[in-house]
């Protein structure tokens, strides 16, 4: 049965990490979710214990944000599951950090459309599927990577920049339908991926993945409409 009553989002990125956090705090508010991401065993087992947890309907939709067939399909079956789309949150990332002259196409464009091609197809899919009448709230989430030089990231730091880009262009193009577009730009963060990158790293020392989910939180209740249409930039000194 198709539920109109409660929200729903779609989280790109929702296997582990910050999406998964951000999914786990949607949920505790009785937020219906679609989780998206390339590990179906990781979206399965955080959809049954979201839904055990919260009583929310969790949808696993294991998925490369690439596709775009895939991502029409993704909008598609969240739609016919929940009846609506109130939030998108864009957070599927990948990274390589290599230096320019051992980088190669592939690595290149990997990062790229992940990054930034992936958060475009949603970001089209659910616009037109689901926001153009109603309105909602999409929030990108980029990085300060994005926003100052990154010798060895440049592939990453530039999707990044372009993903802040993107999101305050859409912010201005898509006032006109009443959705409000933020971007999120975290500095270092405490994820698995991150361990692997910076092994020697202390973990305790920088931001972790609940603060990035707390702020997600505060965008999408009323007191978020006011700071739409900027990078917001938040960090652990």
């Amino acid at each position: 049965m198709t539920n109109n009553l409660k929200k729903s989002a779609i989280i790109t990125g929702a296997s582990r990490g910050i999406g998964e956090a951000i999914a786990r705090k949607m949920a505790s508010c009785g937020i219906n979710l679609s989780l998206v991401a390339r590990s179906q065993s990781a979206l399965e087992t955080n959809a049954r214990r979201f839904a055990e947890e919260f009583g929310v309907r969790v949808l696993p939709i294991p998925m490369d944000v690439r596709d775009e067939n895939a991502v029409i399909g993704a909008v598609k079956e969240t739609l016919g599951a929940f009846g609506r789309i109130d939030y998108l949150i864009n957070n599927a990332g990948y990274v390589d950090p290599v230096g320019i002259l051992e980088m190669t196409s592939q690595s290149w464009s990997q990062t790229v459309d992940t990054n930034l091609t992936g958060v475009f197809l949603f970001t089209r899919e659910t616009v037109r599927y689901a926001m153009k009448d109603r309105g909602g709230k999409i929030i990108n989430i980029a990085s300060t990577a994005g926003l100052s030089p990154r010798p060895g990231w440049s592939s990453y730091a530039a999707s990044k920049a372009a993903v802040i880009n993107f999101s305050l262009t859409m912010a201005e193009e898509l006032k006109e339908y009443g959705i409000k577009v933020y971007c999120i730009a975290p500095g270092r963060t405490a994820t698995e991926l991150r361990k692997i990158l910076a092994p020697e790293e202390d973990q305790s020392a920088i931001l972790g993945p609940e603060q990035i989910a707390d702020t997600v939180m505060f965008l999408i209740s009323d007191a978020g409409d006011y700071i739409d249409g900027q990078s917001i930039i938040i960090r652990k000194r």
